[in-house]
């Protein structure tokens, strides 16, 4: 794989939170014992309806080598126990905001005036 961009479609991703939404609400009202499988589903749902919402306009491309790292740390952050979760939380935060100031910065080609 090359090419590390590749489309994606906003309708798919709102079709993918809207069916794992209506599944956690299936579940809640057929099978009210399974609370485990209406929290996973409730979940990702959830974080599939903020991905809608950040997902870029039509015939954009997204970046996987950057998106996936956070994608899988926040997966394996849901998975953890709650008591893991209290200090795993604001250590994400931490990391996330101090990668967020010490990136690179893009640099300024010649021709390039800055707006």
């Amino acid at each position: 794989m090359s090419d590390a961009k590749q489309p994606i479609s906003r309708t798919q991703v709102g079709v993918l939170a809207g069916l794992c939404l209506a599944a956690s609400l299936a579940i809640k009202l057929f099978v009210p014992e399974s609370q485990l499988m209406m929290a996973a589903f409730l979940r990702v749902g959830i974080v599939m309806s903020a991905l809608w919402f950040a997902v870029p306009a039509k015939g954009a491309k997204v970046n996987w080598d950057k998106v996936l790292p956070v994608l899988v740390g926040g997966i394996v952050l849901i998975a953890l126990s709650r008591r893991i979760m209290i200090v795993a939380l604001p250590l994400a935060i931490a990391v996330g905001v101090l990668a967020y100031f010490v990136r690179p910065r893009p640099k300024q080609r010649p021709g390039e005036r800055e707006s």
